[in-house]
């Protein structure tokens, strides 16, 4: 069974299927895989920047391999939870790891016409991405090869260490003190004379890099003949750090990444009637960074706050510094020794003597799904069943070492502070094993009979998410999606979805999303014609529904939690101490989702032969029974 191939342009996916935009009564927005392909970036997050009107996304950080963008449809909704994202019709938490040269579209569903479909899960509005398929012919191979110089958009320049002492010193006159520089000092600091005991260290100009380079390759094979059609994708991500970090050790502390990906899409014709789809994609990917929580962030607030008059980086391993107690003080490794104080933290240490941290993470995912046709009892009647899994893993490993610090005093002794340790190495460290399931049947119509178009589904999706210190989260849901077209003129469509969700008791996880959508194809008016010249497509259309919406709320507020204090009280003549009990959480027996009515009222303008398009759309999303913070 062969589906019938549109261009990408003109294709939108839509919840269990595709149909032809200029079909679709929703507010949506689709882009082809094409426009995507070349975006020099390792986040799919951050290919979709800027390209979709009412999408946002937000990126907060920088660090190689975690530089991802949180994505919004239409603004940041109930306590800030983004867009829901599917790959291929299953959700999946990490497809920011999808190639770019794997993807066939991207299309972002805005109103409530269809996002109604996914229940509480799709309230703020849902993402759907398609990967690509095979297609009949010889093999033909691509290959994308790009090598991306990185640079930071914008770096603080701090000032020198003259510049700050006579800033310090201005500050203590206004306060009324007496300056603590003095001008010997001062023109000490600015000629370099002695740079052990007057510093001037550009900390930031020192440690971080101009730029940094990210490589990119992938090669994709696609054909088929016969009965079978297949698409298969290898790639590999690599970023180095933005650090400069030293060679002394044989590891690494910069913060670098590299990750390896595959896919493999294969459809079957079984028979003339059935098509059989497997598609199975994995990643590994590896990820190195200093030894700290927040490491970069970490280094970066004391780049900033370590002033350059505070100490040198290091100092020089003369082999003849002593400390404080007259012992000798020998660099390990290299020939550096650690300078620093009480005072501040020595950017240049924590960056190459801290330790270094390595997490290694692994992800498989497999699809499989048939489609029947169904002709031979009704024609235009199909069935669809899928079911996927995913599943992922995380290992950390912290190499920790602590060390030594000095400061130069004027008789020539370094004062030594801290403690040193060699390196420690803790065992690898599993941070979660989690396990996506779906599965989902499909029972959808569709017959033209003259000028009247009728179409309708009725589905079942059950989805469960896994982890190994968590207890599941379950989502169970049936929903259909009823459509009438008249004379390609008129357009009336009704969905609704029935959910239920895990986080609340029986008598109040279920809930109904029902939505009413229209359309009015202007354009195939026979008093427009006159305009079809200028004007090829004009389409008005609207939308109101009811989204049910449970990822702003907390799981499991129905019932009460208690937390076992260390400290217990003590009863009886005996005074004998029992282990208490703190209720952390009150049970709420009522809790349940929020309500977002939705409503939308848009148009389509296709100019000159659809080479020239706009869209409109006004919205309002008013939302009750909203959950805030105690």
């Amino acid at each position: 069974m062969k589906e019938k191939n549109e261009k990408d342009s003109t294709i939108i996916s839509i919840p269990y299927g595709s149909k032809l935009k200029t079909e679709f009564s929703g507010a949506s927005d689709v882009i082809s895989g094409k426009v995507l392909e070349n975006v020099p970036v390792q986040h799919l997050s951050n290919a979709l920047s800027g390209r979709i009107s009412g999408l946002t996304t937000i990126q907060r950080s920088g660090e190689p391999g975690n530089d991802e963008a949180s994505i919004y449809i239409r603004g940041i909704r109930s306590n800030g939870n983004g867009a829901l994202v599917l790959i291929d019709g299953q959700e999946r938490n990490y497809y920011g790891m999808v190639q770019t040269q794997e993807i066939e579209r991207v299309t972002i569903l805005k109103d409530a016409s269809a996002i109604a479909l996914y229940g509480m899960r799709g309230a703020n509005g849902v993402i759907l991405i398609e990967t690509k398929s095979g297609r009949l012919g010889k093999p033909r191979v691509s290959l994308n090869i790009q090598g991306i110089y990185q640079q930071n958009m914008r770096v603080p320049k701090a000032v020198n260490a003259a510049e700050y002492a006579q800033s310090y010193n201005e500050a203590n006159i206004n306060d009324g003190l007496n300056p603590f520089y003095t001008e010997t000092e001062i023109n000490k600091f600015a000629n370099h004379s002695d740079p052990e005991r007057y510093p001037d260290v550009d900390w930031i100009g020192n440690l971080l890099k101009k730029g940094t380079f990210m490589q990119r390759y992938n090669a994709t094979v696609e054909g088929g003949s016969g009965r079978t059609r297949y698409f298969v994708s290898l790639g590999y991500t690599g970023q180095a750090g933005m650090f400069n970090t030293e060679k002394e050790q044989n590891y690494s502390t910069n913060t670098e990444f590299s990750r390896i990906n595959f896919r493999s899409n294969v459809d079957f014709d079984i028979t003339s009637t059935t098509l059989l789809s497997v598609k199975l994609d994995g990643w590994m990917q590896s990820e190195n960074s200093p030894y700290y929580d927040q490491a970069q962030q970490y280094i970066f607030q004391n780049l900033l706050k370590t002033p350059a008059t505070a100490f040198p980086m290091y100092y020089k391993d003369t082999h003849s510094y002593v400390d404080q107690s007259g012992n000798p003080i020998k660099s390990q490794p290299g020939d550096r020794i650690v300078a620093g104080n009480d005072k501040y933290i020595n950017p240049w240490a924590i960056l190459n003597r801290g330790g270094y941290t390595a997490i290694d993470k692994r992800y498989g995912a497999f699809s499989v799904s048939l489609k029947q046709d169904l002709d031979f009892l009704l024609k235009g009647l199909s069935l669809y069943g899928q079911i996927s899994m995913d599943v992922y893993n995380l290992q950390k490993q912290n190499r920790t070492r602590s060390f030594n610090y000095y400061t130069l005093q004027n008789n020539g002794v370094l004062q030594k502070y801290g403690t040193s340790e060699e390196m420690i190495s803790n065992a690898a460290m599993k941070y979660g094993d989690a396990r996506n399931t779906t599965l989902n049947f499909k029972l959808s119509y569709n017959r033209i009979f003259g000028r009247h178009n009728v179409s309708g589904m009725m589905f079942y999706d059950q989805y469960e998410y896994n982890q190994s210190i968590v207890l599941p989260y379950r989502y169970q849901t049936v929903g259909g999606w009823f459509a009438y077209k008249y004379d390609n003129r008129y357009q009336i469509d009704a969905t609704f979805g029935y959910q239920g969700s895990y986080k609340f008791n029986n008598e109040n996880r279920w809930g109904l999303s029902p939505t009413v959508s229209l359309a009015w194809y202007v354009s195939n008016e026979k008093f427009f014609d006159v305009l079809k010249p200028a004007i090829s497509n004009l389409k008005i259309r609207g939308s109101i529904g009811k989204i049910n919406n449970d990822r702003a709320v907390s799981a499991y507020m129905y019932m009460s939690r208690l937390q076992n204090l260390n400290e217990g009280i003590y009863f009886g003549n005996d005074m004998v101490q029992y282990t208490s009990l703190l209720e952390t959480q009150q049970a709420n027996p009522s809790a349940t989702y929020e309500e977002s009515t939705q409503m939308n009222l848009g148009a389509d303008l296709g100019m000159f032969s659809n080479r020239l398009n706009a869209t409109f759309d006004i919205w309002k999303d008013r939302r009750t029974g909203v959950y805030t913070p105690a």
